[in-house]
């Protein structure tokens, strides 16, 4: 299941399986840490970080993608073009 499709507005809390909606968060290459954890209220609460590129890798493999300050790697994004030093090599 997708997250677009995932729809949590007018559901009941007993239905919404929160450590299945975190996990499937911190599955996405882009995103570096995820909690999501319910109020009081029964508000959702999410917090998100998203995971920054410091570098760009174009290898001799036909290989592109980006490495964040962790040293993992992070694919392309259709979407998005990090302004960060490009590098390659043998």
């Amino acid at each position: 299941m997708h997250l677009s499709s995932y729809t949590l507005v007018g559901r009941k809390m007993d239905n919404i399986n929160l450590h299945d909606l975190e996990s499937k968060l911190r599955a996405n290459p882009f995103v570096e840490f995820a909690k999501v954890y319910a109020d009081m209220d029964g508000v959702i609460m999410i917090e998100i970080s998203q995971r920054q590129p410091i570098l760009r890798v174009m290898n001799q493999f036909d290989q592109d993608f980006y490495i964040d300050k962790n040293g993992l790697k992070i694919p392309l994004s259709e979407n998005f073009t990090a302004r960060v030093l490009a590098v390659n090599g043998l």
